[in-house]
This record gives C-alpha cells, sequence and structure tokens, in this order.
C-alpha cells in the first residue's frame, strides 16, 4: 500500500516538475523514507525541495517592465542672427569654412567689418576664406540713405502732370510743354535744419555722381519736380533743370560711403534724386529720398 501511493503521488507531482525549475536541498528517496513532502518534487530519482522566492524576487518578476528613457539633451537654440562672435565660435568649434560661409548665406548676418574688426577676426583664427565671404554679405543691395543719422526711405516719383500746353498753342509753339513728376503731401517725414548731415552709402558698382540734391516745388498737397521740357525755342529737354540742383560738397568716407555737406539751405522741399531712375515703361519718373528743411 506504501509503494501504491508513492506512485500515485509522483504521477501527481510529476507535471510540476517541469514547471518548477527553482530547487535546493536534494535527498534519496531512501533518505527521505520513500516520503515526498508537498514542498518536494523529485529530480532525477532524487527528493528536492522547491526553493521559496523571496518577497522581493517576486515582486521583482511581477513588476511590469518599464520602458528605459533614454536622457534628455539640453538643445541650445540658435541665434538668429550671426554674429562676429558666432563666427568665431563656430570657427574654434573645429567647423570647415564651407560650412561656416553656408551658414553666412543662409543666416541672417549682423557683421562688424572695419580694419580693427577684421585684424581681430584673424587673431581669433578665422580664416581668409571665411571674412571674405562675410564681406560679401554684409555688401549692401541697395543704396542707404541717412540725414541727420535717421535713414531716409527711398520714394518713387508719381505718374507727371503736363503744363503749359495752353500756352504753347497760343505762343504757336514758342513756349515749351513741361512735365513734372510729384510726390504726394505737402511735406516729408524727414525733417531737418538747414545745415542737414548726410551720408550715402552706395553698393558696389554704384557712384556717387549717381545722386544729386534737388529743391522740390511745394504745390499745397504735393511736391513737384520738372522732368522734361518739349518744344519751345530750345527744342526738348530730358532731366533736371539746374536751376533746382543745390550744390553739396562731397567727402569720401571709403568702403563707397560718402558725406554730403549741402550749402545753407531755405526753407523747403527737397530729394536726394537718383540720376537715371525714370522708367517711363512702367510709368516711373524718377527715384529719391526726400526730406523737408524748416
Amino acid at each position: 500500500m506504501r509503494i501504491e501511493l508513492l506512485v500515485f503521488v509522483l504521477g501527481v507531482t510529476n507535471p510540476v516538475l517541469a514547471q518548477t525549475p527553482d530547487m535546493t536541498r536534494c535527498r534519496t528517496l531512501e533518505s527521505a523514507g520513500n516520503f515526498i513532502g508537498s514542498d518536494e518534487t523529485v529530480v532525477d530519482g532524487m527528493v528536492c525541495k522547491l526553493a521559496s522566492a523571496s518577497t522581493e524576487t517576486l515582486t521583482a518578476r511581477q513588476a511590469p517592465t518599464q520602458p528605459v528613457q533614454s536622457p534628455q539633451v539640453p538643445q541650445s537654440s540658435p541665434s538668429s542672427d550671426i554674429t562676429n562672435a558666432r563666427v568665431v565660435e563656430l570657427t574654434k568649434l573645429g567647423l570647415d569654412d564651407d560650412i561656416i560661409i553656408a551658414k553666412i548665406k543662409n543666416g541672417k548676418c549682423q557683421f562688424q567689418l572695419g580694419d580693427t574688426d577684421l585684424v581681430e577676426l584673424k587673431k581669433d583664427g578665422v580664416s581668409s576664406k571665411v571674412i571674405a565671404a562675410m564681406l560679401d554679405a554684409g555688401a549692401l543691395s541697395a543704396p542707404r540713405v541717412t540725414i541727420d543719422r535717421n535713414e531716409v526711405s527711398m520714394h518713387t516719383l508719381g505718374q507727371s502732370k503736363v503744363g503749359g500746353r495752353l500756352g504753347h498753342e497760343l505762343t504757336v509753339g514758342i513756349k515749351s510743354v513741361k512735365e513734372k513728376a510729384y510726390l504726394d503731401g505737402p511735406h516729408s517725414s524727414v525733417v531737418t535744419g538747414g545745415t542737414p548731415s548726410i551720408e550715402i552709402d552706395l553698393p558696389k558698382g554704384d557712384t556717387i555722381d549717381n545722386y544729386i540734391l534737388v529743391e522740390l516745388d511745394g504745390k499745397g498737397d504735393r511736391r513737384e519736380l520738372e522732368v522734361e521740357s518739349r518744344g519751345g525755342i530750345v527744342g526738348g529737354k530730358n532731366g533736371i533743370r539746374a536751376e533746382v540742383i543745390r550744390k553739396s560738397a562731397t567727402t569720401d568716407l571709403g568702403g563707397n560711403k560718402f558725406q554730403l555737406a549741402p550749402e545753407n539751405l531755405k526753407k523747403g522741399e527737397y530729394m536726394i534724386y537718383v540720376v537715371g531712375s525714370p522708367d517711363r515703361v512702367r510709368e516711373i519718373y524718377g527715384r529719391g529720398y526726400d526730406f523737408t528743411v524748416k
């Protein structure tokens, strides 16, 4: 009867054997008195006590697997402007010249490129190739005009009005017909005194000879400038009349930058007129930078 019971127990516990790999303290069946306890099993003819898992082990087995998150590396947001200091920084980081030049070409550049600045850039290890790219990026694409250190916007003269037609007909062509271009408004938004400080910074290839100071004719709600005269005794004339051109001394400040020092200007309306700016096909009768003297 004892042997049958042993066989029965072995039959019941065998499925458990395959599922319970954690075992310790094994002994022979004979030393166990051919008896298998509730916390024991048989392995290779030996009676072995099952290893009891500690609370910590069970907790570790049952705890859900947490995703491992990589540490967050703070991203430094690049400055919107590329300055001298930024170029020096990129150079010291060991970036190739081509990479730095690409950033210069595609960025918003605010460079200081005086003689002293260029020397400092060389001392900081910036290559000649990169400095040349900085100079190209800093080159003007359009004139910059300042009056008393205030930047002046360029304005376009509107479609001309024709005057003197009646006089031309009555005098059988002796009196000329005049075309006048105009700016809307009685005054400019830029107001100065009789001796304004005028500086003109020009793009490469442009010349100060293309800029002349002229006096406009105030007409209440507009300011006019004669741009053409047709007929009359002297025939047709295009361009600005000499009588409205105001003399000014020109000083070369270097780097295609100039200072204009006009003679004492009387109260009135003026414009730094761009020679060659009219485009009749597009109905443009000239461009320039206007200001008012009070």
